[in-house]
């Protein structure tokens, strides 16, 4: 299937122009897209993170505790 017969497809069944759909298919390409990111170059990054200790999510209520005890 070629870029024709999708537009051509997906008017059909929204029953809108075919302008209208290709319209919109230029609107995405044109708009920004997210940027490709290869995992495999940012290994140290990850480690780093995975390296970080523990935190408690009430560390700083036991803080607190400890203050007042």
């Amino acid at each position: 299937m070629n870029r024709e017969e999708a537009i051509h497809n997906i008017s059909v069944v929204t029953d809108e122009l075919e302008d209208i759909v290709e319209r919109r298919a230029k609107a995405i390409e044109a708009s920004c897209s997210l940027p490709i990111v290869n995992i495999h170059d940012n290994i140290n990054l990850i480690d780093e993170a995975a390296r970080k200790s523990y935190v408690s999510p009430y560390a700083k209520f036991d803080k607190i505790r400890r203050k007042r005890k």
